[in-house]
Parts: C-alpha cells; structure tokens; sequence
C-alpha cells in the first residue's frame, strides 16, 4: 500500500497514518455490528443475527491481524467482512431496495483511505459486480425476498452512481493524501534545514571537522570531568597545530590546493588522534586537538612527535607531492590552568615558541611565558585607550646621501609613553597591535601625524625631504588602505610626492593580487613605496619585478660584518646593483660606524641611516639637530626623482 515516489521516512509516517484510520475505522465498524446484533437479536432474526455474529469475529481477526504488523491482510479482511455483510444483508432483506445499499459510498471512502489504486478498484468492481447479481435475481425473481421488482434502469443507476461515488471518493481522497504527503514531506526538508544549520553552527563546512564553537563545548566539559577527579590523577591538554608554510603553498599553489591541503590535513589529523581525543579546524591553517585523562606526559611527548611526523608527510594533491609541517604549542590542565579562555592564549603563546624553534617543533607553556601573556595582556589593554589619551607620539631618524652626506629624508617611529606603563620599546606593544587588530587605527593616525609634522616643517622652510612612514600587514587586508591614505592627503595638504610608505617582505607575499592592486593604486597617488628589511624575510626578485615599489631597504643584518666579511659585502653589492638595474633606489639601515658608512658609498648605495648620524628623535630635536648638523639639503637634493618611473 506504499505511494509511489513518496520518499523511505514518508512511507514510514504514511505508515503509521494508515494503522491509525484502520484502528479507528475497525472499532467503529465493531461498534455498529455489535449495536446491529442487539437488534437482530430482540428482533428474532437468526439469519441476520448470524451473519452480525460471524462478521464480529471476522472483524476481530482482522484487528489482530493489525496487532502482529500485518496491516495489509488487516485491511483486505476489513474491507471484505464490510462487503460482505452490506451483501448479506440485503439479501436477507429488500435487495437492491434496502437501505443498506447506501452503505457502499461509505465503503469506498474507507478503501479509499487504507487501500492503493488496485485494490481499490477490484473493491469497486466486487460492490457493482455484487449489486448488479442482486440486481439480476430480483428481475428473475429468484431472490428469497419478494418487492418490488428492479428493472433495467434500477441496474443503470446503480452502476452510475456506484462509479460517480467512486471517482469522488477517490480523487478527494488521493487529494487529501497529496496534502498530507507535501505537509509530512515539507516537515522532513524542514528537520533535515534545522539538523544541517546545527551541523554548520558546530562544524567547519571545509573540513567536517567541528569548529570553535563545538570546540568550546567539548573542552569545557572535559575540564569539569577533570575538575570532578581527585587532584593530581590526570591532565588535560590542549594542542594549537598551525601549518608552518600555509601561506606559501596557498600563493604558489593557488587557493584550491590550499583547501585540498586542509582538507588532507584533518583526514590525517582524525586518522592519528585517539578516540578520546577530540579535534577542531579553529580557523584559518590553525587546528586545536584536546588530549583529555593523560596520566603519562612522556606518552603525550610521543603523541606529539607522532603527529609532527604524520603532517610531515607529503601530502598527494591534484597529482602533486605537497609538502608541508605543522607547529604545535601545548598547554596542560590544571597546571597552567583550569579554564578554556587561559589554557587556549597559553597554547597560543606556545605556538609562537615553536614556530621560533623551527619548522616542525612543539613547545609547552611554562611560567616565563605565563609572565608574557601576562604583559601582552596589560599591553593590549593599555593600548585600548592610548590614542585617545595622546600618549602615543612619533620619533624621526634622518636618512642621509651616501656621498654628499645631506638629508635625504626621514623616518617617521611610532612611541608610546604610558603613564601606568612608562615608556615601552615597539618591539614590544607593536605585535600586540597587530595581533589585537589595533594597528589599524593607530597605522592611520601615524600617517596623518607624520603629514601633519612634515607640512609643519614644510611652512617653516626645513627641506627635511619625504617622510617615510611603516605600514602592517593588518593595513591592507580592509581593502580601503588607498582610500584611507588620499583622505588624509586631502585632510592635511601634504603633498603626496614627499610621503614614503614602507611594507615589510611579508606583507607581499599575503594576498598578492590586493596588495599590487593596492600598490598600484598608492603609486597612482603619487606616494612612494619602498621595501623595509630587504633580505631577512622570503626574499623574492620575483616581487621586485611585479609589485611598483621604488625603494629598497637592506637590513641592518648584512652591515654588521660588512666590513671584515667578503661574503656580506659581495651580497650587499649584489642588492645594489641588482636595485639600480631595476631602478631603484637603496637604503642601507642600522649604519653605525664610519668605515661602513664609507664602504656603502664605495658600492654606490644612495642612502643610509642610523646611529652614526643620529637616533630617532622627537619633532623638535630634529628640527635642532638638523640645522646644528648643517645636513639640510636644498630641495633640489631632498624631492630628487626616484631611479624607476612610476607606474
């Protein structure tokens, strides 16, 4: 009795549907037997008396027949004992005259509802197939009861409205069920959108693995199991995998084979974790694994060896060898602590020590690092408010021309003097600005600062140069960086000739295809670009050639033994060459002595700077330094064009 094209879970729920109308219906029909015997029986009639007995028992088998699960064979005997008695009673009775003819209708409503097409209409046939013989034997007058006669017009109504109650019965059943089929049917798709938004509320739609959010859940019951176990039983501990060259392969390989990556990784990573073991795509190339009831740490040192050399393993993709590894940073409870937010920033922390000791390391949290998160804390917090206090301010180191030795430009350095904190270097709150997302802001406030100042010296006829001014890799990733830097051109009225912006190797080789287009729109403005700390990142030519960039910054790094080691000053020759072949121009930093100095100007560098003509210095020191040095250039010297054409 199953309908065609109704899905496996709707026929189960039609199912149980159709067992609810035979129940109904069976009882009802006992109910009106067992009212029918009564009569008959006060009534003296043994023949129909006889027939209600029988069809009761017949009824019952058939309501047992339903019990055992066999609601087909229940339905065929429900249906026949119904025909049936209607039959025998007008036999007995006025045959086609009697008043239990109007039965029928009611019986194809019921088989209508409890029976498929096919056995729908052999029912129908039996009900006309019957009634027409009752029919024929009244017009032969061989009926056991004498009325009056059925004649050939009585046996066409009868079939006419047997087949017009048939076709009713059946189309306003079957549109009853098409509703009831969409309404389960929509219920289904409406369980199966609730259970697929809760899986993706849970779970990472790249790896299927879960993400944060269940990450939090899973971790935070099995601190309170932890928590529930006498002390010093068992650790927990909390592993942050980060892949060590994701960035490389996404750019090299493209961002599909950087998906494909991943989604090798979590296969390996749920093929090596145990199966207490729970683990989560926290975002990005960043996995968090929870080692729960660790009563051996040597065996969790194993663990983490295992699975620095599962990841280590090439990965086969897209008919490629992919090679990568992964950094894992560990925090342990409840020794570092006992709650989700701490043991994860102690991971973190970790994390940044094992990618300092290598490719393919792990480190575990220890109290030094405690004491770094600590501070990193107090940091970011103060950095909260330190715009809006003004206890952040810029500091200016001059660059000067490697042969004439006059101000070529100057640097602008960001400080911050707290007055909880005191003075703290940048090396120090500058990656907390990063990491925290502060360095957005604070990075357009350096610029404007920095035009401000420079159209301040401007007015007052110091020939100071351009102003270069450091940029973050947080800076570009909005998109609008070009937007931001025209609005604080118009803003201040500096002049966009004599602004430098700086990016470090690494930001271009984040998304490579913004930051060109970003470059390119920064040149467009007429602001320079300029490499810092050439040499000590993934050194590329290959940027060099694609991004429109006119400065090139070699780092302090190559200088340090420039002058006592051939090795250095060969590949401090080559930069410079290779730079002016290119059109650009070189800045060494980090000068300190006089004999390096010398030796720049030898190998044709145009610029330098550093603690051999003066530290950074704040606005007015500058001013006096630079007039008490005589190093103020004519502007001649100070806006000279850059080697290459801008682009």
């Amino acid at each position: 009795m199953s309908d065609r094209g109704v899905p496996p879970t709707e026929e189960v729920d039609l199912q149980a549907l159709r067992r609810r109308r035979f129940r109904i219906i069976s009882r009802g029909c006992a109910l009106a037997l067992a009212c029918l015997l009564v009569q008959f029986l006060h009534a003296r009639t043994p023949q129909l008396s006889g027939i209600v007995l029988g069809l009761l028992c017949a009824l019952v088998v058939s309501m047992l027949l339903e019990k055992q699960g066999r609601l087909s064979l229940a339905v065929y005997c429900l249906v026949s004992i119904m025909t049936g008695s209607i039959f025998g009673f007008m036999y007995f009775s006025e045959g086609v005259h009697d008043f239990a003819l109007v039965v029928f209708p009611l019986i194809l409503v019921i088989g209508s509802l409890l029976l498929d097409l096919r056995a729908f209409i052999a029912l129908l046939a039996v009900i006309a197939a019957g009634t027409l013989a009752m029919t024929g034997l009244e017009m032969s007058g061989s009926g056991p009861v004498q009325v009056a006669r059925a004649g050939t017009g009585t046996m066409m109504d009868i079939v006419l409205v047997l087949g017009v109650t048939a076709v009713a019965t059946w189309t306003m059943a079957r549109d009853w069920q098409d509703a009831i089929n969409k309404a389960v049917r929509e219920a289904a798709n409406a369980k199966a959108a609730q259970a697929d938004f809760a899986h993706l509320a849970t779970h990472d739609p790249l790896t299927g693995l879960p993400n944060r959010t269940h990450a939090r859940t899973a971790i935070d019951a099995a601190l309170a199991e932890l928590a529930a176990q006498p002390a010093g039983e068992a650790r927990l501990a909390i592993l942050f995998l980060d892949l060590d060259n994701f960035k490389q392969i996404n750019d090299s390989l493209g961002h599909l084979v950087g998906d494909e990556l991943l989604k090798a990784v979590a296969v390996r990573l749920a093929d090596t974790i145990g199966p207490d073991d729970f683990c989560c795509r926290f975002g990005g190339d960043e996995f968090l694994l929870l080692v729960p009831r660790i009563t051996d740490m040597d065996a969790l040192r194993r663990r983490l060896l295992a699975l620095v050399a599962a990841i280590g393993q090439p990965f086969q993709i897209a008919g490629n060898a992919v090679h990568s590894s992964v950094s894992i940073g560990v925090s342990v409870a409840p020794d570092n602590s006992s709650q989700f937010d701490h043991l994860l920033q102690m991971a973190d922390t970790a994390l940044y020590a094992a990618k300092d000791a290598g490719p393919g390391s792990y480190w575990f949290f220890d109290i030094e690092m405690k004491a770094a998160v600590a501070e990193q804390l107090t940091i970011r917090n103060g950095l909260l408010n330190a715009l809006e206090r003004q206890e952040l301010s810029l500091h200016f180191q001059p660059k000067v021309d490697c042969f004439r030795r006059k101000l070529t430009g100057v640097e602008a350095l960001l400080r911050w003097n707290s007055p909880l904190l005191g003075s703290i270097p940048p090396v120090k709150f500058i990656p907390v600005a990063e990491t925290s997302g502060l360095i957005v802001a604070i990075g357009a406030w350096v610029i404007e600062e920095a035009c401000r100042q420079g159209l301040q010296w401007q007015a007052s006829g110091l020939a100071f140069g351009r102003i270069a001014v450091n940029l973050s890799a947080m800076q570009f990733r909005g998109g609008d960086l070009a937007q931001q830097v025209a609005g604080i051109l118009e803003r201040t009225g500096f002049p966009a000739t004599r602004l430098e912006l700086e990016l470090t190797e690494s930001i271009l080789l984040g998304d490579a295809e913004n930051v060109r287009a970003t470059c390119i729109a920064l040149r467009r403005l007429g602001v320079r670009l300029s490499i810092d700390d050439f040499g000590t990142g993934y050194s590329s030519l290959s940027y060099l050639r694609r991004f429109p960039v006119d400065v090139l910054k070699i780092d302090r790094s190559f200088l340090s033994e420039i002058t006592q080691s051939p090795a250095d000053l060969a590949i401090v020759g080559a930069i410079v060459r290779m730079s002016h072949d290119l059109g650009l121009e070189v800045v060494a930093e980090g000068v300190e002595t006089e004999p390096v100095a010398s030796l720049l100007g030898e190998i044709e560098c145009d610029q330098m700077q550093g603690y051999l003509f003066a530290r950074p210095m704040p606005a007015a020191a500058f001013v006096a330094w630079a007039e008490a040095a005589g190093l103020a250039a004519p502007s001649a010297i100070a806006l000279a064009q850059p080697r290459g054409a801008p682009n």
